[in-house]
């Protein structure tokens, strides 16, 4: 589902908008933009993983840039993954604390590893920019 949404709001941002935006007039923006274009899916992966982004601006502003659809599509499959993960395990860990179960120890380390995989992911990504943006 969050897929799909994803992908009609980047359908509806890259052809609806028909040039009604123009990503270059928009200061720092238009810069965001030059950069995810270079960073294809990895970029789009990447700030799918951090979890304080939302989504919806995200989607319509990848629609703005040129990266390719299936590009977008990898990268939000990509992305998305590790939160749904959490999410899913988080709620079958709830149930099973709530039913009395024993088996929640199990989802709920599944979930903090996913958790934690979509924090510390974007940091390493920044981290091996400014190595390599130094030497």
């Amino acid at each position: 589902g969050g897929v799909g949404g994803a992908i009609i709001c980047f359908v509806l941002a890259r052809y609806l908008n028909a040039g009604w935006i123009k990503p270059e007039t928009i200061p720092k923006f238009g810069d965001f933009l030059v950069r995810a274009e270079r960073g294809g899916w990895r970029t789009v992966a990447i700030l799918r993983l951090v979890p304080v982004m939302p989504h919806t601006p995200v989607n319509y502003a990848f629609g703005l840039t040129s990266i390719p659809f299936v590009a977008y599509t990898i990268g939000t499959l990509v992305g998305i993954a590790p939160m749904t993960v959490f999410y899913a395990d988080l709620g079958a860990a709830g149930s099973q604390a709530m039913l009395g179960g024993k088996g929640w120890i199990i989802p709920v380390a599944i979930a903090v590893v996913a958790l934690g995989l979509s924090l510390l992911l974007p940091r390493l990504r920044f981290i091996r920019n400014d190595k390599g943006s130094s030497q």
